[in-house]
C-alpha cells in the first residue's frame, strides 16, 4: 500500500496534489459525516480552485476516483491542512 502524508497551510498545494492523482477522471467526494445521510458528490470536471473549510464549516473532506485505486483524505484543523494518499488494493480491501 502507497501512502502520502502531508502538512500545509496551503489549499492550492492539496488542490495541485488531488488534480494529479485523480488525472481527469471522475471522482466522488465525500465530506465530513454528511455523507453518511446524504451521499458522496460524484465530480466530472476539475475542482475549484477556491475551497474554504471555515466558510463551508467543513473538517474533512475525501476523495475516491471512480476506479476506487486509492482514496485521498483531507483534515483541516486551525488553519492547517493535513492530507494523506493511500492506494486501494484487494489485499486492502480483504483486511478490513
Amino acid at each position: 500500500m502507497a501512502r502520502v502524508k502531508e502538512n500545509t497551510f496551503d489549499y492550492q498545494e492539496v488542490a495541485n496534489f488531488i488534480r494529479a492523482k485523480v488525472h481527469k477522471q471522475p471522482y466522488y467526494v465525500f465530506i465530513d459525516e454528511e455523507w453518511k445521510y446524504f451521499g458522496a458528490y460524484r465530480v466530472l470536471d476539475d475542482l475549484s480552485d477556491i475551497y474554504r473549510f471555515d466558510d463551508l464549516v467543513s473538517d474533512e473532506i475525501r476523495i475516491v476516483p471512480d476506479d476506487v485505486s486509492f482514496h485521498i483524505q483531507i483534515d483541516y484543523d486551525f488553519d492547517e491542512i493535513t492530507y494523506e494518499y493511500k492506494t486501494i488494493t484487494r489485499s486492502n480491501i480483504d483486511t478490513q
